[in-house]
């Protein structure tokens, strides 16, 4: 076709057809006759000389599928959700089981409840959408080098994954990241795909090559924050005091481990939030579905939890009949309360204090009987007003 010059293969890949940092679990090109992860899962590289020939080659590309069976022959059908996963047992290798508890005997606790409790909760994912998209440009130097600029947040992971990727020592390659264009998160290990990619067909052909994923492609290959699912069972009293809280939390990571395992553990470390819950117990997942690889986006996995914790108090709320606001202030944290992870808590009084003033601020009371009267006279049309506490680990690991 005008203005194609080569198309590639997983088998023009110098080194490692592998871009992960460690797990081993993404190819950069899917290999002939390997199993296909999920749509969007990338099977060649075309080059042109310009952008439009590269895609319209791209477009005019057949690929012959056939559905993948089990020892015995069956179809194997992909799993779709978080849901499906669970049911199906799907879990990622490297999403080990992880498990976070405080205080006594969780099934004595729950059984003591006043007040009991349970159900499941689903959340969906959130693509990232910064400013500019995955994009990389690879220019073959003296001496079979390689300087590669690349939109990352991970310039020195990019280094490691790109050298493995094209089967050369580190001292042959420079990366430089003048500036991320966007990240949030999506461009820590999601951007590895492109850079290696560029630097493979650059290799090949010893020109400077630059991959850039328009809009649609970059949604298709980048999964964005995973979706998750939590199982819940709690136990509280009559004033709305969380006696007992059991939790089981499904991560999706997609068709690959990414960054989804260090999410999760942000998930269960970050759930319980402002709030005490004398007796804890919380299990958290990582599963395998037949979706885009999902990773990073600000605060991972916290905005899930700490959003399923808040649902599971309106909840409590809403069995007893009382304000969310009272339920929230029972439960925060007081001076020697101790976390689900052994912290003990120092000086949290300031939380009453600033919970307080923010109310005043905010006239939540004003806008709460707005809101009542407003839903009064609209049967249609409703809305609501929220007010939610947030504490945020901050520690400084070294590095």
């Amino acid at each position: 076709m005008p203005g194609v010059v080569s198309v590639l293969s997983a088998s023009d890949v110098q080194g490692e057809n592998d871009i992960t940092a460690g797990v081993g679990d993404e190819f950069l090109l899917v290999p002939e006759g390997g199993t296909v992860q999920c749509v969007g899962q990338p099977l060649l590289l075309v080059l042109a000389e310009s952008m439009e020939q590269a895609r319209t080659a791209a477009r005019a590309v057949l690929v012959e599928y056939e559905p993948v069976r089990d020892e015995e022959g069956k179809e194997v059908f992909p799993v779709l959700s978080c849901e499906e996963a669970i049911e199906r047992k799907s879990f990622l290798p490297a999403g080990m089981v992880k498990e976070l508890s405080s205080g006594g005997d969780i099934k004595e606790a729950l059984a003591d409840a006043k007040h009991r409790k349970s159900g499941r909760l689903s959340l969906g994912g959130q693509k990232h959408f910064y400013f500019e998209t995955q994009t990389s440009l690879c220019i073959p130097e003296e001496g079979g080098t390689f300087a590669i600029h690349t939109s990352t947040q991970a310039p020195s992971d990019t280094h490691t994954v790109v050298a493995k990727v094209l089967g050369l020592p580190k001292h042959r390659l420079s990366i430089q990241a003048r500036r991320a264009g966007g990240g949030f998160g999506g461009k820590l290990t999601r951007s590895f795909q492109n850079a290696a990619a560029a630097a493979v067909a650059a290799r090949k052909t010893q020109r400077p090559v630059i991959m850039c994923n328009d809009r649609v492609d970059d949604f298709n290959l980048v999964g964005g924050r995973e979706p998750m699912c939590f199982d819940y069972d709690v136990g509280f009293d009559d004033d709305g005091k969380v006696t007992a809280l059991r939790w089981d939390m499904y991560m999706d990571g997609g068709a690959a481990a990414d960054n989804s395992p260090g999410d999760n553990d942000m998930a269960i470390l970050w759930a319980e939030n402002t709030y005490h819950f004398p007796t804890y117990l919380a299990n958290a997942y990582c599963l395998k579905t037949n979706l885009p690889v999902t990773t990073s986006m600000r605060a991972p996995g916290v905005v899930q939890s700490t959003v399923a914790t808040e649902l599971v108090l309106a909840e409590v709320a809403r069995g007893l009949g009382k304000p969310l606001l009272d339920v929230q202030e029972i439960n925060f944290y007081k001076d020697g309360d101790r976390t689900p992870y052994g912290q003990v808590i120092e000086g949290i009084s300031s939380l009453t204090q600033v919970w307080a003033r923010l109310k005043e601020l905010a006239r939540l009371e004003e806008k709460q009987a707005g809101v009542k009267a407003y839903n009064a006279q609209h049967r249609w049309r409703k809305r609501g007003v929220s007010m939610q506490p947030i504490k945020y680990g901050m520690p400084w690991g070294g590095i």
